[in-house]
Protein backbone atom coordinates (compact mmCIF):
# COMPACT_ATOMS: atom_id res chain seq x y z
CA UNK A 1 0.00 0.00 0.00
CA UNK A 2 2.46 2.38 0.59
CA UNK A 3 4.32 1.39 -2.40
CA UNK A 4 1.44 1.88 -4.24
CA UNK A 5 1.14 5.39 -2.82
CA UNK A 6 4.50 6.67 -3.47
CA UNK A 7 4.26 5.07 -7.43
CA UNK A 8 1.11 3.82 -8.70
CA UNK A 9 2.64 2.82 -11.96
CA UNK A 10 4.43 -0.37 -9.84
CA UNK A 11 0.76 -1.70 -8.80
CA UNK A 12 0.36 -4.72 -10.76
CA UNK A 13 -2.19 -6.53 -8.29
CA UNK A 14 -4.77 -5.28 -6.03
CA UNK A 15 -5.57 -5.14 -2.24
CA UNK A 16 -8.42 -7.10 -1.86
CA UNK A 17 -8.59 -9.23 1.67
CA UNK A 18 -11.42 -11.73 2.97
CA UNK A 19 -10.26 -10.62 6.47
CA UNK A 20 -10.45 -7.00 6.00
CA UNK A 21 -13.12 -5.15 7.70
CA UNK A 22 -16.39 -4.29 5.66
CA UNK A 23 -15.22 -0.16 5.56
CA UNK A 24 -11.92 -1.11 3.84
CA UNK A 25 -13.69 -3.39 1.37
CA UNK A 26 -15.62 -0.56 0.56
CA UNK A 27 -13.01 1.71 0.20
CA UNK A 28 -11.48 -1.33 -1.83
CA UNK A 29 -14.27 -1.03 -4.49
CA UNK A 30 -14.06 2.40 -4.52
CA UNK A 31 -10.63 2.48 -5.44
CA UNK A 32 -10.79 -0.38 -8.25
CA UNK A 33 -13.71 1.86 -9.98
CA UNK A 34 -11.12 5.04 -9.39
CA UNK A 35 -8.69 3.02 -11.40
CA UNK A 36 -11.03 1.66 -14.11
CA UNK A 37 -12.25 5.02 -14.54
CA UNK A 38 -8.24 6.45 -14.72
CA UNK A 39 -7.30 3.56 -17.03
CA UNK A 40 -10.98 4.36 -19.37
CA UNK A 41 -9.43 8.31 -19.29
CA UNK A 42 -6.02 7.75 -20.65
CA UNK A 43 -7.37 6.09 -23.40
CA UNK A 44 -8.61 9.33 -24.35
CA UNK A 45 -6.30 11.79 -22.49
CA UNK A 46 -2.37 11.50 -21.33
CA UNK A 47 -1.33 11.55 -17.82
CA UNK A 48 -1.18 14.64 -17.03
CA UNK A 49 -4.45 15.89 -18.31
CA UNK A 50 -6.65 17.72 -15.44
CA UNK A 51 -9.36 14.90 -15.20
CA UNK A 52 -6.82 12.25 -15.24
CA UNK A 53 -4.51 13.96 -12.49
CA UNK A 54 -7.80 14.55 -10.46
CA UNK A 55 -8.52 10.76 -10.71
CA UNK A 56 -4.84 9.99 -9.56
CA UNK A 57 -5.61 12.26 -6.53
CA UNK A 58 -8.44 10.83 -5.54
CA UNK A 59 -6.69 7.06 -6.27
CA UNK A 60 -3.50 8.23 -3.67
CA UNK A 61 -6.40 9.76 -0.73
CA UNK A 62 -8.75 6.48 -1.28
CA UNK A 63 -5.15 4.37 -0.79
CA UNK A 64 -4.27 6.26 2.21
CA UNK A 65 -7.65 6.01 4.11
CA UNK A 66 -7.10 2.01 3.30
CA UNK A 67 -3.83 2.41 4.71
CA UNK A 68 -5.05 3.66 8.11
CA UNK A 69 -8.15 1.98 8.06
CA UNK A 70 -5.44 -1.18 7.74
CA UNK A 71 -3.48 0.24 10.60
CA UNK A 72 -6.50 0.52 12.82
CA UNK A 73 -7.28 -2.95 11.96
CA UNK A 74 -3.64 -4.08 13.02
CA UNK A 75 -3.39 -2.29 16.15
CA UNK A 76 -6.81 -4.01 17.09
CA UNK A 77 -5.71 -7.66 16.31
CA UNK A 78 -2.26 -6.34 18.32
CA UNK A 79 -4.45 -5.35 21.12
CA UNK A 80 -7.01 -8.58 20.61
CA UNK A 81 -3.65 -10.42 20.56
CA UNK A 82 -2.11 -9.23 23.67
CA UNK A 83 -5.57 -10.03 25.68
CA UNK A 84 -5.44 -13.33 23.98
CA UNK A 85 -1.85 -14.18 25.25
CA UNK A 86 -2.92 -12.84 28.95
CA UNK A 87 -6.01 -14.93 28.82
CA UNK A 88 -3.86 -17.91 27.69
CA UNK A 89 -1.24 -17.29 30.23
CA UNK A 90 -4.24 -17.47 32.73
CA UNK A 91 -5.77 -20.51 31.38
CA UNK A 92 -1.81 -21.92 31.37
CA UNK A 93 -1.81 -20.68 35.57
CA UNK A 94 -4.78 -22.77 35.70
CA UNK A 95 -4.17 -25.82 33.94
CA UNK A 96 -0.98 -25.98 36.18
CA UNK A 97 -2.99 -25.88 39.05
CA UNK A 98 -5.41 -28.41 38.14
CA UNK A 99 -2.61 -30.75 36.76
CA UNK A 100 -0.94 -30.41 40.79
CA UNK A 101 -4.56 -30.99 42.34
CA UNK A 102 -4.57 -33.60 39.91
CA UNK A 103 -1.15 -34.99 40.94
CA UNK A 104 -2.12 -34.69 44.55
CA UNK A 105 -5.57 -35.96 44.10
CA UNK A 106 -4.14 -39.17 42.32
CA UNK A 107 -1.40 -39.29 45.60
CA UNK A 108 -3.88 -39.48 48.39
CA UNK A 109 -6.17 -41.98 46.04
CA UNK A 110 -3.13 -44.30 45.94
CA UNK A 111 -2.37 -43.95 49.82
CA UNK A 112 -5.90 -44.46 50.75
CA UNK A 113 -6.15 -47.53 48.96
CA UNK A 114 -3.33 -48.21 50.36
CA UNK A 115 -4.43 -48.28 53.57
CA UNK A 116 -7.62 -49.95 52.81
CA UNK A 117 -5.34 -52.46 51.40
CA UNK A 118 -2.98 -52.80 54.80
CA UNK A 119 -6.47 -52.53 56.96
CA UNK A 120 -7.65 -55.42 55.37
CA UNK A 121 -4.58 -57.27 55.59
CA UNK A 122 -4.55 -56.59 59.65
CA UNK A 123 -8.17 -57.81 60.20
CA UNK A 124 -7.44 -60.63 58.06
CA UNK A 125 -4.34 -60.98 60.30
CA UNK A 126 -5.92 -60.45 63.33
CA UNK A 127 -8.89 -62.81 62.53
CA UNK A 128 -6.12 -65.76 61.97
CA UNK A 129 -4.60 -64.97 65.22
CA UNK A 130 -8.31 -65.44 67.33
CA UNK A 131 -8.69 -68.73 65.68
CA UNK A 132 -5.24 -69.91 66.69
CA UNK A 133 -5.60 -68.79 69.78
CA UNK A 134 -8.81 -70.57 70.02
CA UNK A 135 -7.87 -73.57 69.20
CA UNK A 136 -4.56 -73.64 71.06
CA UNK A 137 -4.95 -75.27 74.35
CA UNK A 138 -4.35 -72.83 77.64
CA UNK A 139 -0.99 -72.72 78.89
CA UNK A 140 -0.49 -72.75 82.71
CA UNK A 141 2.69 -71.01 84.15
CA UNK A 142 4.30 -71.72 87.49
CA UNK A 143 4.42 -68.70 89.22
CA UNK A 144 5.80 -69.81 92.29
CA UNK A 145 7.65 -73.15 93.86
CA UNK A 146 4.77 -74.58 96.77
CA UNK A 147 6.96 -75.49 99.90
CA UNK A 148 6.27 -77.68 103.00
CA UNK A 149 5.28 -75.49 106.03
CA UNK A 150 8.09 -75.42 108.98
CA UNK A 151 5.34 -74.81 111.34
CA UNK A 152 0.93 -75.30 111.93
CA UNK A 153 -0.52 -72.49 109.90
CA UNK A 154 -4.15 -73.50 111.41
CA UNK A 155 -3.78 -74.23 115.40
CA UNK A 156 -6.84 -74.99 117.02
CA UNK A 157 -7.60 -73.12 119.69
CA UNK A 158 -9.32 -75.28 122.37
CA UNK A 159 -9.48 -72.89 124.84
CA UNK A 160 -11.26 -70.22 123.18
CA UNK A 161 -13.71 -72.80 121.47
CA UNK A 162 -14.28 -74.30 125.64
CA UNK A 163 -15.03 -71.03 126.94
CA UNK A 164 -17.48 -69.82 123.92
CA UNK A 165 -19.31 -72.79 124.65
CA UNK A 166 -19.56 -72.70 128.18
CA UNK A 167 -20.83 -69.12 127.66
CA UNK A 168 -23.45 -70.48 125.04
CA UNK A 169 -24.45 -72.87 127.25
CA UNK A 170 -25.29 -70.87 130.36
CA UNK A 171 -26.85 -68.38 128.15
CA UNK A 172 -29.55 -71.41 127.03
CA UNK A 173 -29.76 -73.10 129.93
CA UNK A 174 -31.43 -69.64 131.48
CA UNK A 175 -33.12 -69.27 128.26
CA UNK A 176 -34.88 -72.50 128.67
CA UNK A 177 -34.90 -72.20 132.48
CA UNK A 178 -36.70 -68.82 132.30
CA UNK A 179 -39.46 -70.55 129.25
CA UNK A 180 -39.98 -73.56 131.25
CA UNK A 181 -40.65 -71.33 134.13
CA UNK A 182 -43.07 -69.07 132.50
CA UNK A 183 -45.31 -71.82 130.78
CA UNK A 184 -45.53 -73.89 134.60
CA UNK A 185 -48.94 -73.36 136.50
CA UNK A 186 -48.39 -76.02 138.90
CA UNK A 187 -48.96 -74.45 142.62
CA UNK A 188 -45.66 -76.29 144.32
CA UNK A 189 -45.67 -74.30 147.80
CA UNK A 190 -48.73 -73.79 150.41
CA UNK A 191 -48.07 -69.90 149.85
CA UNK A 192 -48.95 -70.30 146.08
CA UNK A 193 -52.44 -72.02 146.92
CA UNK A 194 -53.87 -69.51 149.74
CA UNK A 195 -52.79 -67.09 147.49
CA UNK A 196 -54.51 -68.37 144.41
CA UNK A 197 -57.75 -69.43 146.60
CA UNK A 198 -57.38 -67.05 149.19
CA UNK A 199 -57.97 -69.32 152.28
CA UNK A 200 -55.85 -70.30 154.99
CA UNK A 201 -54.26 -73.78 154.60
CA UNK A 202 -55.16 -75.86 157.73
CA UNK A 203 -52.97 -79.38 156.78
CA UNK A 204 -51.38 -81.17 153.81
CA UNK A 205 -53.04 -84.51 152.86
CA UNK A 206 -50.33 -87.06 150.86
CA UNK A 207 -50.43 -88.98 148.29
CA UNK A 208 -50.23 -92.67 149.53
CA UNK A 209 -51.15 -94.19 146.33
CA UNK A 210 -48.21 -92.18 144.72
CA UNK A 211 -45.56 -93.55 147.82
CA UNK A 212 -47.05 -97.26 147.77
CA UNK A 213 -46.16 -97.08 144.02
CA UNK A 214 -42.96 -95.94 144.43
CA UNK A 215 -42.12 -98.95 146.97
CA UNK A 216 -43.23 -101.14 145.20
Amino acid sequence: MERFIKDQSDFDGNFYSARTSPQYQSANDALVGLMLKRDTLLEDYTPQHPEVLAINYKIVENARKMGMLLRLQIGDLERKGAELEKEQDRFDQKTNLLMEKKLEFDRLKRKVKSLNEMTALLEQKNQEALIRKAEKPEEVAIVKQAVLPTVPINLPKTSRVALLGALIGMVLGLLIAFIVETFDTSLGAIEDVEETLGAQVLGVIRNWRSRSSMRA
